[in-house]
């Protein structure tokens, strides 16, 4: 029905504006969403559309075209209200605004209310939350069993949690030293690969030999309650109870700070910014590039072994100066 009123507009004919229950329109959308699209993709819509809808519930939102920009600016407010990520509300309200392209599309709306609302923008420096190698050993001590294999292979492979959680004993390749991250468990949507650091090799061997069944299609971290893979309130609740008790600078974000951790720590010795951008699975340069600024020295450094020297030159001694004017 929604695509013959788009066919009667399109042919000119006068299409009345109606009240669209907005759960079963979001449910319908979802529905034909599915058949194209990833698991993880529409798990991803489900999560966003179910928090939406139940909220609209509690403010007696019925109805498409009562979402209006004011209450999308609330539900924003809202999610921050809840402590949310600004990056998971950014993803949010991505799967949210096209529902209303395509009501829109469909005259049931009289404009898109998510062109205009949008989520307020972060602070121009934005501390990049990271765990120095001090705090990373310490961490380490306190970690116990699979908590610790796990926070150990996030800070010597940089894999997000969603990808360590998923692994497979298929997606590790003792042979050629890698860990090979597949489509489906990549943000990018590509296929990488991140080599064997030597403790890395040490803990999947050790998880391997440890391996009851010694099939391909097991995950490297089972679930420990349950059939299936880890959830990731356990990894966040366990890596919160370790960094509590190991004393370091609480971030919130666990399995990401080993991840910026990881970064870091390629970027202090002196791996080429194309290679991080590699190992990290990063689709664009740009997201990589954020590293760079913890490491301000390192521009220094390399000035002081660069040199073009010129015969005609002749050595100057440098002035003693304090530093620039401020």
């Amino acid at each position: 029905p929604y695509e013959d009123r788009e066919r009667m507009a399109k042919a000119g004919q006068n299409v009345a504006f109606r009240e669209t229950d907005l759960a079963k329109y979001v449910a319908d959308y979802i529905a034909a969403y599915s058949a194209t699209r990833r698991p993880n993709s529409v798990a991803a819509l489900k999560n966003a559309t179910d928090k939406f809808v139940a909220w609209c519930k509690t403010k007696g939102i019925k109805h498409v075209e009562a979402v209006t920009v004011q209450r999308c600016d609330e539900w924003i407010a809202h999610r921050f209200s809840e402590k949310g990520a600004r990056s998971t509300i950014v993803t949010e309200r991505g799967f949210l605004a096209p529902i209303w392209v395509q009501a829109h599309r469909h005259r049931l709306i009289v404009e898109n209310p998510w062109e205009v609302a949008r989520v307020p923008g972060k602070p121009k420096e934005e501390d990049l939350k990271y765990w120095t190698l001090e705090e990373l050993k310490k961490l380490f001590e306190v970690c116990e069993g699979w908590v610790k294999d796990f926070a150990v292979l996030d800070a010597n492979s940089g894999l997000r949690v969603s990808a360590l959680t998923g692994l497979t004993w298929a997606d590790i390749d003792f042979g050629e030293g890698r860990i090979v991250v597949p489509v489906h468990l990549s943000k990018s949507g590509k296929s990488y690969t991140v080599p064997f650091s030597p403790t890395a090799e040490a803990v999947l061997a050790r998880r391997w030999l440890e391996c009851s069944s010694k099939s391909r299609g097991e995950l490297v971290f089972p679930s420990q309650v349950k059939r299936g893979k880890i959830d990731r309130g356990q990894v966040w609740r366990r890596l919160k109870a370790a960094v509590k008790r190991a004393g370091i600078r609480d971030f919130g974000h666990y399995s990401h700070a080993l991840r910026h951790s990881f970064a870091v720590a390629l970027v202090g010795a002196d791996i080429s910014m194309r290679v991080i951008q590699d190992l990290l699975g990063h689709g664009s340069m740009k997201t990589t590039q954020i590293y760079a600024k913890v490491a301000p020295s390192k521009a220094k450094e390399a000035m002081d072994r660069f040199n073009i020297p010129t015969e005609t030159t002749p050595p100057v001694e440098p002035p003693s100066s304090p530093g620039p004017e401020t």
